[in-house]
């Protein structure tokens, strides 16, 4: 029962996941006149980083003759939209060499998820227009499917390796067996392996924190679990050094402890 909802949990995991990473929509809707007019051109990658500011640049060709259109000839003007079609920016592009740009201010960048950049051009007789969509996320990169299988199948690996390193880290026995009148009677050597457990516990836990840092930073759909697993992550990588410092000398402390616990079962053993 247990392996069968497990399998389940993981297969639930997975679909959500591939469906997360299912790649951003990469389209230019142009002009629709397809005799004549201008058709523009937007080379943009389809990911931006938030809060950076962008310049957009413009082609533009004549829809009758192929033909590219001098940006001395041009006039555009460029808006800017959020995924509820809230109009963050709208301005005048300018010339720049053969094409024509436009810079916006990283500010209007500051919400995640899809946007649409919309440019329309005129020369003194014709005109045309073209709207890109494009996704902004943490750090301006997103995981495509394949990655993205890679980074669960590392997470949940680790995240099943910190279960099984928190299992001992709890059921394994700490303290020596004592007799009724409070003699050490056997040292419990598992007590390290514990410890051992209780580091390898933290470790793990800290990397499967970092691996769902690197995941929702690419996602618009899990940026809302962004800011706790940073702060968590930031929270036990200051905890670490220390964390393992009192690790270690627990476990020092522990030695020495048994070894006199040992010195005095051998002397025992050497009475009877």
């Amino acid at each position: 029962m247990f392996k069968r909802g497990f399998f389940v949990f993981f297969l639930v995991l997975l679909s959500l996941l591939t469906s997360v990473a299912a790649p951003p929509p990469s389209f230019t809707e142009i002009n629709i006149n397809t005799q004549q007019g201008l058709q523009l051109f937007f080379p943009i990658d389809g990911t931006l980083k938030q809060d950076s500011d962008f310049t957009f640049f413009v082609h533009a060709t004549n829809i009758s003759d192929g033909m590219v259109v001098s940006p001395d000839d041009l006039s555009c003007h460029a808006h800017l939209y959020d995924d509820q079609g809230n109009e963050l920016y709208d301005g005048a592009m300018t010339k720049s060499g053969h094409q024509m740009t436009v810079t916006i201010d990283g500010g209007n960048f500051s919400k995640l998820g899809y946007h649409h950049i919309f440019a329309h051009c005129n020369t003194s007789t014709i005109g045309g227009s073209a709207i890109e969509a494009f996704l902004v996320t943490k750090n301006g990169t997103y995981l495509e499917t394949a990655y993205s299988l890679v980074y669960f199948i590392l997470a949940f690996g680790v995240l099943v390796f910190f279960l099984l390193s928190l299992y001992f880290a709890i059921t394994l026995p700490y303290r020596n067996r004592y007799n009724n009148e409070g003699v050490a009677i056997k040292i419990t050597k598992l007590k390290y392996v514990k410890l051992g457990a209780i580091m390898l516990s933290y470790s793990l836990f800290t990397w499967w924190l970092n691996i769902l840092i690197g995941l929702s930073s690419n996602y618009a759909e899990l940026t809302m679990y962004f800011g706790f697993f940073s702060f968590m992550f930031g929270v036990l990588n200051r905890l670490a050094l220390p964390f393992g410092l009192f690790i270690l000398i627990l476990g020092g402390a522990e030695i020495i402890k048994d070894i006199d616990v040992y010195k005095k079962l051998k002397e025992m053993t050497r009475l009877r």
